[in-house]
């Protein structure tokens, strides 16, 4: 299928692209590409609704322990935002968050058995 276009005249200097509709999907931004706050940015390139900072907690706490990453993940998103943002700013303290995390669940296993 053509490129959508615009009439002659329109748009001169301007790019023919497809429409998105037509085939062709934005990029997708992955974890990694997210600009994450840092001291010298604002606080506001962050999402502030956990739904989204489990989207990027979670392909973080699967490279570490991919067995237990949805329930460390909801575990952290239990946590209050700031402290969220916090462990997003300094992507160290996650192995330390996930840690945590699977000690807590391995004491409720065996508070269980």
């Amino acid at each position: 299928m053509p490129p959508m276009m615009a009439p002659r005249g329109m748009m001169s200097g301007y790019t023919r692209m497809p429409m998105p509709h037509m085939g062709m999907m934005p990029p997708i931004a992955y974890p990694a590409q997210i600009p994450f706050a840092s001291s010298s940015q604002p606080e506001m390139f962050l999402p502030t609704d956990k739904q989204s900072l489990g989207e990027i907690l979670y392909p973080m706490i699967k490279r570490i322990d991919p067995e237990n990453a949805p329930k460390i993940t909801g575990m952290l998103l239990e946590m209050e935002v700031e402290v969220l943002h916090n462990i997003l700013k300094n992507p160290s303290q996650i192995e330390g968050w996930v840690l945590k995390g699977k000690e807590v669940l391995n004491s409720s296993e065996d508070g269980y058995s």
